[in-house]
């Protein structure tokens, strides 16, 4: 599951990358509402997290610009901002939910989970291959029906073979999209990942 933040605060949207991240989420960040409406257009995601207080753009106009775009995302507001006109004008717009900051990480991961239920981008809640089964609500794994004990690297990296099985995947693909790297590490870490 990847999933879309847009945050211009580098310290709140650092701590919902690792909190997704070790939930076993590929999470990728814009930190402008330009940047965001880019990212939303070229990759599949599968919620979006939005702040309301972006330097470019108000988060509400945003959520409205992603659904006039015909972004289908289940869309998660976050915000400082918990006054009713606030959280209405956010669900108004077209968000799906919303969180007021500070929210507990269990909080978190909880709302992404219902707003994955409720669907993200074109993914189902379960793909197959043979007798490979993975159940992305629950992140759980499954070959000839046993559960299959994986990292969340290796769980993210099992996932994005499968939803890209007709084609042909790169080693910069991988690592991109898996651990997040723009750049070759040099070392053999997706290789010893796909070993595992």
């Amino acid at each position: 599951m990847r999933i879309l933040i847009v945050e211009d605060d580098a310290h709140v949207a650092e701590w919902q990358r690792r909190v997704l991240s070790e939930a076993g989420y590929q999470s990728h960040v814009a930190f402008t509402g330009d940047a965001a409406q880019r990212m939303a257009s070229s990759g599949d995601y599968d919620p979006a997290i939005i702040d309301l207080g972006l330097p470019d753009i108000a988060g509400v106009s945003l959520v409205e610009a992603l659904r006039r775009d015909g972004h289908a995302l289940p869309i998660i507001i976050l915000s400082g901002r918990g006054a009713d006109q606030a959280i209405v004008a956010a669900l108004d717009a077209g968000a799906d939910d919303f969180l007021t900051k500070p929210v507990p990480q269990s909080i978190l991961l909880a709302r992404v989970r219902a707003a994955l239920r409720r669907g993200g981008a074109t993914r189902s809640d379960e793909s197959r291959l043979g007798d490979l089964m993975i159940d992305r609500v629950r992140h759980v794994v499954r070959s000839a029906g046993r559960e299959l004990s994986l990292t969340p690297r290796e769980y993210s990296l099992l996932d994005y073979l499968l939803l890209h099985r007709d084609a042909l995947v790169t080693r910069g693909e991988l690592l991109k999209r898996v651990w997040g790297l723009e750049f070759s590490p040099g070392t053999n870490v997706l290789e010893a990942t796909m070993s595992r």
